[in-house]
């Protein structure tokens, strides 16, 4: 299980990544990669925090339908469409 500071602190990383290579044209679908990977892993420190049962998913639609309570006062993640760059070989 992880924590919350566990959590964050990958989102933070795939943050780094993207800092490192969002100048070079032959990574830009990295770029959208990790780009999800760091919303993802925040929404699932949430959860952590909130002791929410985290799910064994990756799409930002469902992780954000099941925090819709919690953070019903973000505007709009629903339209977040960086799901579909997730990797197909994650879990």
């Amino acid at each position: 299980m992880n924590s919350v500071r566990d959590w964050l602190e990958s989102a933070y990383y795939d943050l780094l990544v993207i800092e490192n290579i969002i100048e070079n044209l032959h990574l830009t679908h990295m770029v959208a990669f990790h780009a999800q990977q760091s919303v993802e892993k925040s929404l699932k420190a949430l959860m952590e925090y909130k002791q929410i049962e985290i799910p064994k998913v990756h799409t930002l639609v469902r992780l954000n339908h099941i925090l819709d309570d919690i953070i019903s006062d973000i505007e709009n993640i629903k339209n977040f469409r960086l799901s579909v760059y997730r990797c197909e070989i994650s879990w």
